[in-house]
């Protein structure tokens, strides 16, 4: 028997409370969030885009005789650059590609990596993403849900989720909603058609089966802990990196594909004829004349010169060279062709990345409250400690001559410790320092085994003959 109601979290006078809803209720709920969220994803857009190629196509018109005749149109060229998703990618990159260091042992450290990047790259482009955890074979397991399927509801402070909707459509039936109405103690799941309420399951949040012989001898359903959705947030302003860069980047692509659309209609020079019939027949016959034999005659009237279109070249560089500059500068990343332009010292160096060391900043903050509260629930389901530390280490370019150059003059100055640290080749202190002991135990070693030199300390081994 399908109920008329069902109970959750939903948004009273800017407060979060339990009241009970109905149907309708719930799916103005969904329709209003569907409707917010519309014009969220079009990082995910503009990463994944690719022109289309182009088309020759016709169309019929009629000319001034009342006869029908069928044009070729060929569609604009494209030159699509796509910036942001080199923008995404350099971040992702600086903060991942030397991978995190961690201190607990639960996860191999790739396979770490690559949740974290799946992380940073979905909140990259659609301001925040979820990881939902659930229970198989009695081992906890991830993925990653499109936020566009998640509604969450707050405590009142708004700090604290306190249960979660989950809507998305069936994949083979796309007028049947699925519901999943998420709190702490279970799980109601509903399926919707037409407006109304097919079916309606309510359950803990996993199971655990027992076999005997490849038989189920006893089936026990628990609750977790916690919510199983974690978000991962872009930045605290919850923006994509497309934010503040859409128009530039609509701009640049626009005037891009202009001029090549330009230079590939006047590659040719245009010819004026004057002296000549109009009719289409004087014009071919010219024209082929022209091409076979590189000459035509002209009428005694007549006249033939060519015509050159001048394509404003250089202004369109100008344009495109200061939308490339504000595209890197907004958007916070770094243009690859400054970094190895002769001017490379450290100094210039480190200005260069300043953009993309504050947007990693901010994205960082939250990949470490994520792996937090990732942690945590591993820890609430399996009943032990983990630490909790994350340091992503940036992968930046650096004057290497430089560097050692500073460390060297810095001996005897500051400590072998942040000589080493500062060090661009030196990857793990600790290892580094047991390398110069054994090193130093070694010539020690060859020392006192060296035939040459005699231990007497009566002889004076500087007057050996």
């Amino acid at each position: 028997m399908v109920k008329k109601s069902i109970f959750c979290q939903i948004k009273l006078d800017g407060r979060k409370e339990v009241k009970q809803m109905d149907l309708k209720e719930l799916l103005k709920l969904i329709q209003e969030d569907t409707k917010k969220k519309k014009d969220r994803y079009l990082g995910r857009a503009y990463y994944k885009y690719k022109p289309d190629s182009n088309k020759i196509t016709s169309v019929d018109i009629v000319d001034q005789s009342g006869n029908i005749k069928s044009i070729k149109l060929e569609n604009k060229n494209k030159l699509f650059t796509n910036y942001f998703k080199l923008l995404v990618k350099q971040k992702r990159n600086y903060l991942l590609s030397k991978g995190p260091t961690v201190k607990n042992t639960l996860f191999e450290l790739p396979v770490l990596t690559d949740l974290l990047d799946d992380a940073i790259l979905n909140s990259s482009l659609d301001s925040r993403t979820w990881l939902y955890l659930y229970v198989e074979n009695n081992d906890l397991q991830y993925v990653f849900v499109h936020d566009s399927e998640v509604i969450p509801l707050y405590d009142r402070y708004n700090k604290k989720i306190v249960s979660i909707i989950r809507y998305y459509y069936n994949s083979s039936k796309e007028k049947v909603l699925n519901v999943e109405l998420w709190e702490l103690t279970g799980v109601t799941y509903l399926t919707i058609e037409n407006n109304i309420i097919v079916e309606e399951i309510k359950t803990l949040h996993y199971k655990v089966e027992d076999f005997f012989n490849s038989e189920l001898v006893d089936e026990k359903e628990y609750n977790l802990p916690f919510l199983p959705f974690i978000p991962m947030f872009n930045n605290k302003e919850k923006e994509s990196d497309l934010e503040g860069i859409q128009d530039l980047l609509d701009m640049y692509n626009q005037i891009n594909s202009g001029l090549i659309d330009n230079i590939d209609k006047f590659q040719e020079a245009l010819m004026k004829l004057k002296g000549f019939s109009g009719d289409d027949n004087t014009l071919k016959t010219t024209m082929a004349n022209l091409k076979r034999y590189k000459a035509a005659g002209i009428p005694s009237d007549g006249d033939m010169e060519y015509i050159s279109i001048e394509i404003p070249v250089e202004a369109r560089k100008f344009i495109l060279d200061l939308l490339i500059a504000n595209i890197f500068k907004l958007g916070q990343g770094f243009d690859p062709d400054k970094i190895g332009d002769g001017n490379i010292t450290n100094v210039v160096i480190t200005s260069r990345y300043a953009g993309i060391e504050n947007k990693s900043n901010e994205t960082e903050k939250q990949l470490q409250l994520f792996y937090i509260n990732f942690m945590t629930c591993y820890e609430q389901f399996y009943k032990t400690k983990y630490d909790k530390t994350l340091t992503c280490n940036r992968d930046r370019l650096v004057n290497e001559v430089e560097k050692i150059d500073s460390c060297v003059k810095s001996m005897n100055m500051v400590s072998l410790d942040t000589i080493l640290k500062n060090h661009p080749w030196v990857t793990n202190i600790e290892e580094e320092k047991a390398k110069i002991k054994q090193d130093e135990q070694a010539e020690v070693e060859k020392f006192k085994n060296d035939p040459r030199l005699n231990t007497n300390p009566n002889l004076d081994i500087h007057n050996e003959k």
